[in-house]
């Protein structure tokens, strides 16, 4: 399944919604992003901002959404410094109240199944690089937010990194896909046990 992560902003008073059935740690976000954007210097914008995880009839789950709601915040807010890129940026991570960001599970396949659809980087938690070097793609580990949005700003530069660790299955692939308007895509995969 596909789920669009769209991200508005427009005057009034300062609210945060979040729509489209997202699970328990998704509607935790809210407080997550408004807290690491502040304490990484960025300016919350002090407007309505709604958040649409589409389709609204699929529920989703986790917190690697953190990281891709961060740069729709930013790209919808701060367009002329964060200028929307020609590449296929997958990106994901939780984010700390401080701003830095926590590793997500099931990186090799999320990966796999990024690099068969096409997309060529990867902004993710340095924590979750060495798994992703497994993966012919350009790997762009960052400790903290903004690392991550360094990256998106000044260029896509290959870090490489010595290990690998092992990991479960996950549920989330995370993609931005901007055009006129600020949309970060999401492939959900179910969890699989393994027996």
């Amino acid at each position: 399944m596909v789920v669009t992560v769209e991200t508005d902003i427009v005057n009034g008073s300062p609210q945060f919604d979040l729509v489209g059935l997202g699970g328990s740690a998704v509607k935790e976000v809210r407080d997550r992003v408004r807290a690491a954007l502040r304490n990484a210097g960025y300016d919350y914008p002090m407007q309505r901002i709604t958040v649409n995880l589409a389709p609204a009839d699929q529920r989703k789950e986790g917190s690697g959404f953190d990281l891709a709601i961060a740069f729709g915040i930013l790209l919808a807010s701060k367009p002329k410094q964060m200028l929307s890129r020609e590449e296929r940026i997958l990106v994901l991570g939780e984010l700390a109240l401080d701003g830095s960001l926590r590793p997500v599970t099931g990186v090799f396949p999320i990966l796999l199944k990024a690099k068969n659809a096409g997309f060529t980087h990867v902004i993710l938690p340095e924590q979750n690089a060495a798994e992703a070097r497994l993966v012919d793609i350009t790997v762009l580990p960052a400790s903290n937010l903004e690392e991550a949005v360094s990256y998106w700003k000044e260029g896509l530069v290959r870090i490489s990194f010595m290990r690998c660790s092992r990991s479960s299955f996950s549920r989330l692939i995370f993609w931005i896909c901007f055009s006129k308007s600020v949309k970060v895509m999401m492939l959900l995969r179910k969890r699989s046990r393994i027996l």
